[in-house]
């Protein structure tokens, strides 16, 4: 009994399968999914996306440019002002010694931040009846942070500092090896 009902499963099965595929919705969905491939492959700006770049090196100086150039323009003066600005106010040198102090311990001076927001998260976890968890580990990061006192020089000269450095270093720029053609032979 078992067997008839399966070879009258298979059957329907078969039958449905038939009656999809010779269906006129999925003759239509052919159809169209033919003419628009055909239209996506002679398309030129598929085939513009695609197309390899020229290996010449085309550059556009933009301050040349009617859109760019007065913007250009505009942000130049603005930095030259107010260069000008900050160096008469005394900003800059506020700024050059902010620099160097965290240059000086970088990590430390994290750990401080860090601890300044695990502990504005406890107290709003503690007005929430929110979740003490994760305020407390990073209190317990921030407190770790905050015992390391080396500069910023000393930290790029570990192992961990020399792989990072290296790991987002951009690549050298590849070796010129393209023979030139020579004048008299063309």
């Amino acid at each position: 009994m078992s067997s008839g009902v399966l070879g009258w499963v298979q059957s329907i099965r078969h039958r449905l399968g038939t009656a999809v595929a010779e269906s006129r919705i999925a003759g239509a969905s052919k159809r169209a999914e033919a003419t628009l491939s055909r239209w996506a492959s002679g398309s030129r700006i598929v085939q513009w996306f695609l197309a390899e770049p020229e290996p010449e090196v085309i550059v556009i100086d933009l301050r040349e440019t009617y859109t760019i150039g007065p913007i250009l323009r505009a942000i130049e003066w603005a930095l030259g002002h107010g260069n000008r600005l900050a160096e008469r106010s005394g900003l800059t040198a506020a700024v050059r010694k902010a620099a160097q102090w965290v240059r000086s311990q970088p990590i430390h001076l994290v750990g401080i931040v860090l601890f300044g927001v695990a502990v504005a998260g406890l107290a709003s976890a503690a007005l929430s009846s929110g979740a003490f968890g994760r305020w407390l580990v990073l209190s317990g990061i921030a407190l770790l942070a905050v015992r390391e006192r080396r500069s910023w020089d000393e930290i790029r000269d570990t192992r961990v500092g020399r792989a990072l450095a290296a790991a987002f270093a951009p690549p050298d720029p590849p070796d010129d090896n393209r023979q030139q053609p020579d004048s008299e032979t063309e």
